[in-house]
């Protein structure tokens, strides 16, 4: 969570609602993340307490991305109309 070099990873298989799990933890992270000095992620660039609400804020918008784009019905290969 919260890198700036990989995107969020969803535990599909551990888990009823991967999304809102995340989406969960990502609120907890901002209900804290006023009194963070340096951020840490697993993967990617340490950053300041001024990186922390944007690097959530980027996780958020990437998940919310996800469930849109997994909403778009797919068409079958010739058909056009929808994105494939």
């Amino acid at each position: 969570m919260l890198s700036d070099v990989l995107i969020p990873m969803l535990d599909l298989n551990d888990t009823a609602d991967p999304i809102e799990d995340y989406l969960a933890a990502l609120r907890l992270l901002e209900g804290v993340a006023g009194d963070v000095d340096v951020l840490v992620p697993g993967h990617g660039s340490i950053g300041g307490a001024d990186q922390v609400h944007a690097r959530i804020d980027q996780d958020r918008a990437y998940v919310h991305a996800e469930v849109e784009y997994a909403s778009v019905p797919v068409s079958p290969p010739g058909i056009s109309g929808i994105p494939k």
